[in-house]
């Protein structure tokens, strides 16, 4: 008869038997495994001690490791993709496997470019790094109220911002690990103020043979102007005779632009004709001559 044996059976004998050639030594605290007869050290549960062997735990790739079914929170592989120890970190459910030791984490990225000082709610400003060695994705962090509206997980971005300042920062990835974060500090200027002032004789906006022409100006200070119409238009101060809308475009020396508008209109009701009436040859020392007027409408 044939006796099958189990291969799980068969790897047990053979550890038992690598065991028994070396004392094991047990006590109330723990168990050693060395060559002296040593006990384990009070601490330890079990106490293994060599000068010419190590301990080899599992050996495993990262899609091996990331199908182990509900991982101890602490349990420990030695990724061969990795070349690094991970344990988990997380729970069974949601293992959140980390490298031990750092020496093959991805480099910090460097310098983030971009500008540190952008106006209030402000779109299309870019930032970017370098890209690092190794690394297979990028993940941004932006102040409250920005987001990223094109490269999201890459090492360009586009962003539109709100009206929070705060950090710009980015941190490499891959399989393996996590770089340290790099930041770029970013202050929110806000929009200019403008206040359109009417210098036009008796404050009118309304075009008349009597008031022509207007004459208006904005906030002075800011490095550029430019209305939409006008006889000065950039300049912080106009004027005009024809009625419309006129929109001044005001720019900060950081670039941060404003609006603002001032309509003017135009009188086109017709003056009231008069014919005269009456008068005459008036001779000196003579009786005065009658002159009226009569409404032609």
């Amino acid at each position: 008869m044939k006796i099958k044996i189990h291969a799980k059976l068969i790897t047990f004998l053979i550890i038992f038997n690598g065991f028994m050639q070396l004392p094991l030594l047990t006590n109330g605290q723990g168990a050693s495994i060395n060559s002296n007869g040593n006990p384990a050290d009070t601490s330890a549960m079990l106490d293994v001690s060599s000068t010419t062997q190590g301990v080899l735990l599992p050996r495993m790739t990262t899609s091996q490791r990331n199908a182990i079914n509900l991982p101890a929170t602490g349990l420990i592989i030695y990724n061969i993709d990795c070349n690094s120890f991970n344990y988990n970190a997380g729970t069974p459910s949601a293992p959140n496997w980390l490298p031990l030791n750092a020496i093959d984490l991805l480099a910090t990225p460097e310098t983030i470019s971009g500008s540190s000082d952008v106006c209030s709610n402000l779109s299309g400003v870019t930032y970017s790094i370098i890209p690092v060695s190794g690394a297979t994705l990028y993940n941004w962090s932006l102040p409250v109220g920005a987001t990223i509206t094109a490269g999201i997980g890459t090492s360009s971005i586009t962003v539109s911002f709100g009206s929070n300042a705060g950090n710009v920062c980015v941190v490499a990835s891959n399989d393996c690990g996590t770089s340290d974060a790099s930041c770029k500090s970013i202050s929110i200027t806000p929009p200019p103020v403008i206040n359109i002032t009417n210098n036009t004789s008796g404050g009118g906006t309304e075009v008349t043979c009597s008031i022509t022409p207007i004459s208006v100006e904005c906030t002075t200070g800011y490095s550029a102007y430019l209305w939409s119409g006008g006889n000065s238009t950039n300049t912080a101060a106009n004027t005009w005779t024809s009625a419309g809308t006129y929109t001044v475009t005001v720019t900060s020396v950081n670039g941060c632009t404003a609006t603002s508008s001032i309509v003017t209109t135009e009188n086109t009701t017709a003056p009231t004709e008069y014919s005269v009436t009456g008068g005459g040859s008036y001779c000196s020392g003579g009786t005065g001559v009658a002159v009226g007027l009569n409404n032609s409408q």
